[in-house]
Formats: C-alpha cells, structure tokens, sequence
C-alpha cells in the first residue's frame, strides 16, 4: 500500500516520519509550506510525478473554536474556506474509529479577535487550519478516493 502524508511544516513531517518507523508503515512523507498556495502547489507536484497513492494524509496543527485543549486530536472529515464559506468540501475517510470527528474551517491567519472566532464558529467548525480546504480541492482534483485530514489542536 502506498501512502503519502503531507504536511505544512517540517517538524510536521518529522513526526509523521517517527510514526512511521515505530509502527512499520511504509509512506512518503513530504513537507509544502504553510498555507493554501503552497499545499496546492506541493500536491501538484506530487500527482504530477505519476505515482499513484492509496491513501493520502494532510496531518498537522490547528486551532480550536470549541475550547478544545493543546494536544486534542480530530480527524477532519469536512471543510470550508472563510472566504467561501457555503461551499462544503467532503470526502475524507475517519481513518481511526477512536480519534474524534471535526468540521474545518480554512484561514489565513490564526484567529486571535474574540468577535472573528464567534463569526467564525457559527459556521459550525470545530477547528482551524490553513490548508484544509485546498487539501480536499486537490484530492477531488486528481480523484483520490481515500484520504484524511488529521490535526493536532496547537493553541
């Protein structure tokens, strides 16, 4: 099996990497850049080169808009972009039964103002990153069937 984890940030990719080795799963662990341009670009490259990979994981940091603590993990299973918000993006596969369930908001930056995160929580996202939604545009884009989002609450 064939699988890919990519993340925003280096020390992402280095922990992914530490999983691996302690349970033996074979992946490809690449690292983009914080930010939609630079996950777009990244999967670009990726899906580009041929290969074709069974299952497909953005894991990384996030905020929480629901009181969450440092450390909570969720498996992201739908995603919007606040500058489009209607639009829901879907797809993505709980991958472990245990590890809670959360709706994604996509960001710019990290929301700080008490008024932006309750404009922001009434769209009903328990989380915030700031490649979430372009990472389900481009599985959509290029037909990957099996992939997750995963997150780790980091403030």
């Amino acid at each position: 099996m064939k699988i890919l984890f990519i993340t925003a940030e280096q020390p992402e990719a280095e922990a992914c990497l530490r999983a691996c080795r302690e349970t033996g799963t074979d992946a490809r662990v690449v690292f983009s850049g914080m930010g939609a341009a630079a996950t777009e670009s990244k999967m670009d490259e990726m899906f580009a080169s041929g290969v074709k990979y069974d299952y497909v994981i953005d894991a990384g940091i996030a905020g929480a808009f629901d009181g969450s603590p440092a450390g909570a993990a969720f498996n992201v299973i739908e995603e919007r972009h606040w500058e489009a918000p209607d639009m829901i993006l879907v797809g993505a596969k709980p991958l472990f039964g245990w590890l809670p369930v959360a709706g994604g908001l996509t960001v710019q930056t990290m929301t700080e103002d008490e008024g932006e995160v309750e404009r922001r929580k009434a769209l009903g996202a328990q989380v915030e990153s700031m490649e979430g939604a372009s990472f389900f545009q481009m599985c959509h884009k290029y037909g990957v069937d099996d992939f997750a989002e995963l997150r780790t609450i980091s403030y």
